[in-house]
């Protein structure tokens, strides 16, 4: 009986789902081409890529705009974009920049308009942190990817793009930072002296002893020091001690869902201080900090004073399931004495007898979608179920099932191999920030195994990257985004209540896993700030989330240690 009803239940809803026509617009794949975080020069252009299908009758245009505190920013230009035909499905670019004068931008918007009407029929808006100006120091590059460990007497180097219209030239430098003041014993270089114009510019510093640098802090300064007219920070998480580990990097990137004997490939750059070389290993670790037994990790011959390396971890049958919180990199010296170095990375990976990975999206997310429009999907899989399994992508809004929603049947899979599905939201506005690709058994009775996906799809409503769930009601609680953002490791939560009321608040990861309850009580009128202690979590995204009689709301913040 059990069996029956479930398969009914995915039947219905597959069929509903392949019975909707693909027809309504979508706009995705949107990229902001200097990030989130820039600052800009006189007619120096913010890019913004993105993908679309119109199928208005009148046809559509994409039109890009800046905003700051919810209004549209005065003095802004925008390339022209034309109006497509309904039935085109491209992409395309435009960009915003300013002539002159100064301005914030806050926010991206990007619209899908009627040419006839001017009406919005698609909007996604993206927050950003833009400085448009005389001045501008951009396209940063660090030679060294966060976390990283570097050998004393290593140098950090900094590559600059920089425009200035001062006429007397200005001076760019770079400087380490930890905890908001400058960090103690650097050296470095000495600022640069540059002309009115464009260039490059760079800059390094380095540590004798041990420190630890969250944040590298660049200036622009008129000749002689006589002010400071631009101030850039780029968050970092780098310590300098004795034994070096830089540029670490894993394949499948995290998070992800490893099968029994699937390669966790980690590769990195290490230097130690012992002339004979050394031998580097690589480990996963448990929530607990203890090594996984059993896990497959193999011989590693003697390594030079430098180089680069790759490692490879597996879990055999023999393991079991579970997670891996991190990877352990261990440096021991070339006489096997004497661990030099250990440091935990942050990660997230289950393993176990089946797994989804490489998935991928099409419209790419971030997008927004009419309802009934699909997202169509396509993975990588792996099973030892001898009977085979049935893999069906569920949308997911933070912890809970998006209503509504549509999904493609799911063919028998066995062995290891590719497979493709689509789903929808069918009716009214819903954000969809996690797909779980639930594994069943063949009879789709027993769910075996879920991998979460983080995604970002608005379906039937305005898109943003940090979006709310569902819009307020009138009159009801109003979530905040937390400040500061990013935080290391303490950030307030603002909640603003029009009349007391009971409030849930929790926090998540990405994988839509409960992290932490904040809040499940009555709170008063007016704002409340709930504060929130990341200390013990890893470096990266989390959600939080308030649910009340009023409706429910949601945000993104940002851990950076």
């Amino acid at each position: 009986m059990k069996t029956s009803r479930i398969l009914l239940i995915i039947t219905i809803l597959s069929t509903i789902l392949l019975a909707m026509p693909a027809w309504a617009n979508w706009l995705g794949g949107i990229e902001l081409v200097s990030g989130d975080t820039a600052t800009f020069a006189h007619l120096q252009q913010a890019g913004v890529n993105y993908d679309f299908k119109v199928t208005n009758a009148n046809g559509g245009y994409i039109a890009v705009s800046a905003y700051q505190g919810g209004s549209l920013v005065a003095g802004q230009m925008t390339g022209l974009t034309l109006s497509q035909p309904a039935g085109t499905e491209s992409s395309g670019s435009n960009y915003i920049m300013f002539a002159s004068g100064a301005a914030l931008v806050d926010e991206i918007v990007v619209q899908m308009r009627d040419p006839i009407t001017s009406d919005v029929l698609l909007e996604m808006r993206l927050p950003v942190d833009y400085r448009f100006g005389p001045h501008s120091l951009n396209n940063i590059d660090l030679s060294v990817t966060s976390p990283g460990w570097l050998r004393h007497g290593d140098d950090l180097n900094i590559d600059i793009d920089y425009k200035t219209d001062e006429a007397g030239g200005v001076l760019i430098g770079a400087r380490p930072y930890t905890g908001g003041v400058l960090t103690p014993a650097y050296s470095a270089s000495g600022y640069k002296s540059v002309p009115a114009g464009d260039g490059l510019v760079s800059q390094y510093f380095r540590f004798a002893a041990d420190a630890v640098v969250d944040e590298v802090r660049l200036e622009m300064w008129t000749a002689g020091f006589g002010s400071l007219l631009l101030e850039v920070s780029v968050p970092v998480d780098l310590r300098w001690t004795n034994e070096g580990f830089t540029n670490i990097t894993f394949d499948p990137p995290t998070p992800a869902c490893l099968g029994w004997d699937q390669p966790l490939t980690v590769e990195f750059d290490f230097a130690t201080s012992d002339p004979g070389g050394c031998f580097v290993f690589a480990q996963g670790l448990d929530v607990a900090g203890d090594p996984i037994p059993d896990q497959d990790t193999p011989l590693v011959p003697l390594s030079p004073v430098t180089g680069h390396a790759t490692r490879v971890i597996s879990f055999p049958p023999v393991t079991g399931e579970g997670e891996v919180a991190f990877v352990r990199l261990t440096m021991a010296s070339s006489d096997h004495l004497v661990n030099l170095q250990e440091v935990d990375i942050p990660v997230s990976y289950s393993y176990g007898p089946n797994a989804v990975y490489g998935v991928t999206f099409y419209p790419a997310s971030p997008a927004v979608l009419d309802n009934g429009e699909q997202v169509q999907t396509s993975f990588n899989y792996l099973t030892n179920e001898a009977a085979g399994i049935r893999i069906y992508g569920q949308p997911y809004s933070y912890a809970g099932k998006t209503p509504n929603y549509g999904i493609s049947p799911s063919p028998l899979y066995t062995g290891m191999g590719n497979g493709v599905g689509v789903f929808t939201i069918i009716v009214g506005q819903a954000l969809v920030n996690s797909l779980r690709m639930l594994i069943y058994d063949e009879s789709a009775v027993e769910v075996l195994s879920a991998c979460p996906i983080p995604c970002n799809y608005t379906f039937g409503g305005v898109g943003g990257v940090t979006p709310v769930v569902e819009v307020p009601a009138a009159g009801g609680p109003v979530l905040g985004q937390n400040y500061p953002n990013p935080f290391n490791p303490v950030t307030s939560i603002p909640v603003d209540m029009s009349a007391s009321g009971r409030v849930v608040l929790k926090v998540y990861d990405l994988r839509g896993r409960l992290v932490r309850d904040l809040v499940d009580r009555e709170l008063p009128a007016g704002r409340t700030l709930v504060p929130f202690d990341g200390r013990d979590l890893a470096s990266g995204t989390y959600f939080y989330a308030i649910d009340t009689p009023r409706g429910k709301q949601g945000r993104r913040m940002q851990l950076v240690k």
